[in-house]
């Protein structure tokens, strides 16, 4: 059977734990939920990737059970929680687990009512050709713009701060900036200062391009 790595759900130091993958259990993706034995508890977890081929002093265990058809977090999330996991000093698994709704982090699979619409969601999101075009820039959008474009082509870290009273555009300044970063195939963190701002924000960038979002 092939070894694996999964972060349980545990104040365990060691973050990634070493399983077998019974041969009945097909591939996943990375970040989905699985339910492992730990002790004498069976406890859900996420698969991290293939584990090195390296012989163990201990008796690996198999997996139980793949309890999601998907993922429940993207991959390249994993970087970012182990960072994390060793600044605030907290077991992995226990990292992980506070990044996931409270249902994700009970030993069973989602409820099919639920998955059924997570994947009817899915099907529906519209592809970025079917999107309607943006807005063109205004005059000084488009200056604001090409100042960004010049700093995101430098290697390195940069800051840039826009400046500007509501109503004025900048939202469809954020829009093109998240469009170009897309398109050099690099990641995009938006922050919010209050809840209140989310909702509207969100519709704003499942403009660029809703799958990404």
């Amino acid at each position: 059977m092939k070894r694996v790595l999964i972060i349980p759900f545990a104040p365990i130091l060691q973050g990634k734990l070493t399983y077998l993958l019974p041969s009945e259990i097909e591939d996943m993706a990375i970040g989905t939920r699985v339910l492992v034995p730990l002790g004498h508890r069976h406890v859900p977890g996420l698969y991290a990737g293939e584990a090195p081929e390296e012989s163990s002093p201990f008796d690996l265990k198999a997996v139980l059970e793949v309890l999601d058809p998907f993922p429940v977090l993207p991959a390249f999330l994993f970087p970012l929680l182990e960072f994390a996991a060793w600044y605030y000093r907290l077991p992995l698994g226990m990292l992980v687990r506070s990044a996931l709704p409270p249902p994700l982090c009970r030993p069973q699979p989602i409820a099919s009512r639920t998955l059924g619409k997570i994947l009817r969601e899915l099907e529906s999101l519209p592809s970025p050709a079917s999107l309607p075009d943006l807005p063109p820039l205004t005059r000084d959008q488009a200056q604001a713009f090409s100042s960004f474009a010049d700093h995101s082509r430098i290697d390195g870290f940069s800051v840039q701060v826009l400046n500007g009273v509501t109503g004025s555009g900048k939202t469809r300044l954020y829009q093109e900036m998240i469009l170009q970063t897309l398109k050099q195939n690099k990641q995009v963190l938006v922050l919010t200062p209050e809840i209140g701002l989310t909702p509207p924000l969100l519709g704003s960038m499942k403009m660029v391009d809703p799958r990404s979002v």
